[in-house]
């Protein structure tokens, strides 16, 4: 062994240099930018997918009580909302509270099915509207409260709360009668003017057309005013369809905001976009659910009893533009299904 001694190695610096540090930095910020979207996107579909399941489980209840009821619908003045038109309610006030029975309203399909699914409604009115857009009722990508409305311009009163945005809604079209059909009553009998229902109509599920093929329930608000408010109608009589049910996509952009093409506020009902398209989610009344994107939505059909006569004023610009040659130089469009 030599006497000398091994030169040892110089020490070397192992970080990164700033520029290595630039590079690391730079491709994370790349796959950042790749992923995020995609997490978004898939965050999105979930939230749609377990739409469609709340809607799915809403439909199965329905089916239930169509079984129990000899096929008629939830949700009508003339079905489940006819008992709060029984005499022990005669000249009560709209804002009236102490109804024990399940609808809120005439027209609410809600508080019928939650009886169905055996989830405890309070007795109290204004109480029970909470328990009716929580939970089974809710949509995932509903985050929008709503205050209560009180026709006779005196304003919200008693228990009625600021609560969840009703999710979801009916078509009042198929929950009505027409005119020719001897209606148990008139709050249930179709009239607007462009839209003639079929003469043998009935809201029960025999009487519809295709179920697979006819809208139970979508995503909807009711109502939204000009500057984005949004409120619900707290009377128990309330009209044109209160809080719980609506005319769809289609009818004229004079009607509904949250359907508008071009209204911002239409967020409130196309809340599940894909990309750049924005959506909704409906469920038929065979209980199959599905997204539709807005233009999917435009088309009539779905929306209305099979046998309808639709005038031209009943149609917004989209959905008319889907079937103006069905017209056939007729002064009215028939509902194929």
């Amino acid at each position: 062994m030599s006497a000398h001694a091994r030169p040892q190695p110089e020490a070397t610096d192992s970080g990164f240099t700033l520029v290595e540090l630039l590079v690391v930095v730079a491709i994370i910020a790349l796959l950042v930018a790749i992923l995020l979207p995609m997490l978004d996107g898939a965050r999105r579909q979930a939230t749609t997918v377990r739409c469609q399941a709340q809607q799915g489980g809403i439909a199965k209840a329905s089916a239930a009580y169509q079984s129990e009821e000899n096929g008629w619908l939830p949700g009508s003045p003339g079905t489940s909302g006819s008992v709060l038109l029984a005499d022990r309610y005669d000249g009560a006030p709209d804002t009236f509270e102490h109804m024990p029975d399940p609808p809120v309203q005439i027209w609410d399909w809600a508080g019928p099915l939650a009886r169905q699914m055996k989830i405890g409604l309070p007795a109290n009115r204004g109480d029970r509207f909470g328990v009716l857009v929580t939970g089974v009722f809710e949509c995932p990508a509903n985050y929008f409260r709503a205050v209560p409305y009180y026709t006779s311009g005196i304003g919200p009163v008693g228990t009625f709360k600021a609560q969840r945005m009703v999710s979801y809604n009916t078509l009042r079209q198929f929950m009505s009668w027409p005119s020719t059909a001897g209606a148990p009553n008139t709050e249930c009998v179709y009239t607007v003017s462009g839209a003639q229902l079929a003469r043998d109509y009935l809201p029960r599920i025999d009487r519809l057309g295709s179920p697979s093929e006819n809208v139970f329930l979508s995503d909807g608000s009711r109502f939204v005013n000009a500057t984005g408010g949004l409120d619900f109608d707290i009377g128990w009589r309330a009209g044109f369809g209160g809080a719980f049910s609506d005319g769809g996509p289609t009818i004229p952009d004079n009607f509904l905001r949250s359907f508008w093409r071009y209204d911002p506020q239409r967020r409130f009902a196309y809340r599940h976009p894909r990309g750049k398209a924005q959506g909704l989610v409906a469920v038929y009344f065979d209980g199959h659910s599905a997204y539709l994107s807005e233009s999917e939505s435009r088309n009539p059909d779905p929306w209305w009893p099979r046998g309808t006569r639709l005038a031209r004023d009943e149609f917004n610009e989209d959905s008319y533009a889907k079937i103006k040659d069905a017209f056939n130089g007729m002064s009215f469009y028939t509902v194929q299904r």
